[in-house]
Formats: structure tokens, sequence, C-alpha cells
């Protein structure tokens, strides 16, 4: 998340709250990826034929959707946004 911050010029995280964020944004890639595996041995479901695709575009996702997601995060103070 320190790359993703400095690539696109926003501050670091300098809080509990702010790396929390950052943390939960990590995780929410790791289970969109997680659960194609949940999907296609656990409940038996079909998943895309090109997994590898289907992963590259999750992560373009993430890396072009979580510098907009934490320009809109909570700072530092621990407020929320209204």
């Amino acid at each position: 998340m320190a790359e993703i911050r400095s690539a696109y010029d926003l501050p670091a995280s300098t809080s509990t709250k702010q790396r929390d964020i950052d943390l939960e944004l990590i995780w929410s890639l790791h289970a969109s990826i997680f659960y194609l595996g949940v999907r296609k041995w656990i409940y038996g479901l079909p998943v895309s034929d090109n997994v590898e695709d289907h992963i590259a575009r999750q992560v373009d996702a993430f890396l072009n959707g979580v510098p907009e997601a934490l320009k809109h995060a909570p700072k530092a103070s621990g407020k929320t946004k209204a």
C-alpha cells in the first residue's frame, strides 16, 4: 500500500485507522481471488475458463480503484465522511 500511495501521490498511512483501511483493501483483493477456489472446489460452481486473465483483471481493478477509494477514506483524525 505504501507503493500505491506513493505512485498516486497520496499521503502515507500515519494512523492505525488508515493502516486498517489499507489492510481491508488488501484483504478485498485476496478475497476476490480466494473465492474463485471456493466457488470451484467447495460449491462446484463454474468459474472463468481463463483464471489467469480473470485474476489479472481483479488486480487491475484493485490497482486502479484503490487510489480513488483512499482519497475518500477517513483521515488520521478517525472521523468518518458523512
